[in-house]
């Protein structure tokens, strides 16, 4: 059955991967990979950890993977991904890692890191969102974070003022908003962090 499984994911497309029942992590990063991201990839069940980086991946990221509900680890950064970032993503509790910068993504921040359900507690620790086209304001709701340990907004389009529940982050040990266009004072929160 593995040897069958392994040949087909070889034979087929990387559309082949997302009918491995069993499959817990994908490394494809650091190829020559081009095209869009297999939203079958959201049918694995056991899913951990994707890592597509560096490559030449196009299109939006598929809503799909947000089904896959263990996973923890989604790296899409370094390729030319376009459109806005899938709100289901940023409400699954499983995710700890995850960076989609160097992109073309486009649209607001997500306003949707709060917990949306009483027993789901996020344990978000790294979110890399630089070097794209993301417009608007800082959502408040990343100070909902509790876990979250390094942010970086930097490189983007995003103005307005520094909402001040971010002072709420007491783990975070690197925030870079730098080059963008945000305005106003530091807020007193900050002296928390």
């Amino acid at each position: 059955e593995y040897r069958r499984q392994r040949q087909m994911c070889i034979r087929d497309s990387p559309q082949a991967l997302g009918f491995l029942p069993n499959l817990r992590g994908v490394q494809l990063f650091n190829n020559r990979f081009s095209g869009s991201i297999p939203p079958s990839l959201g049918s694995c069940p056991l899913l951990q950890t994707l890592d597509l980086s560096h490559n030449s991946l196009t299109d939006t990221i598929p809503e799909s993977l947000a089904n896959s509900t263990k996973l923890y680890r989604l790296n899409l950064s370094f390729n030319s991904l376009s459109g806005s970032i899938p709100l289901r993503l940023t409400r699954s509790p499983s995710l700890m890692f995850l960076a989609l910068q160097y992109n073309n993504l486009s649209g607001f921040v997500p306003d949707s890191w709060d917990n949306t359900h009483k027993n789901d507690f996020f344990q978000l620790q790294y979110l890399a969102l630089d070097h794209n086209f993301l417009s608007g304001r800082i959502p408040a709701s990343l100070g909902k974070l509790s876990e979250l340990q390094e942010i970086s907004l930097s490189h983007n389009k995003i103005s307005g003022v520094m909402p001040s529940d971010l002072g709420r982050l007491s783990r975070l040990r690197i925030l870079d908003f730098s080059y963008n266009a945000i305005n106003g004072s530091l807020p007193a929160s900050f002296s928390n962090l």
